[in-house]
């Protein structure tokens, strides 16, 4: 039953490929901290399209490559992309890079 759960949500995932990445420019860390940044990202995220959403979302990734998040549809990437000036101060978008993917 378990292995059935898990198939469903692979078959869920494959369906979010609208990805956009988010990386912290320098001076982030000076501001707040960046793995509290990261959470508030990906709690943003999932709330927008859920689990599938922040599957290769990782803290350490916003300081190097960027976080990944990947979205069933455009709609719902462009939606994530509103809110984040919405939750986060513009002391913080500021040293945000956000593109598609």
């Amino acid at each position: 039953m378990a292995q059935g759960i898990s198939e469903a949500r692979e078959k869920d995932c494959a369906k979010h490929t609208s990805a956009v990445n988010v990386m912290a420019r320098p001076g982030l860390a000076k501001v707040r901290q960046t793995e509290l940044v990261a959470g508030i990202l990906r709690v943003i995220a999932e709330y927008t399209d859920g689990f599938c959403a922040v599957r290769h979302a990782d803290d350490k990734d916003l300081t190097t490559s960027g976080m990944v998040f990947k979205f069933s549809t455009d709609a719902k990437r462009a939606k994530f992309k509103e809110r984040i000036p919405q939750y986060l101060h513009s002391a913080i978008t500021t040293h945000l890079a956000i593109s598609n993917l």
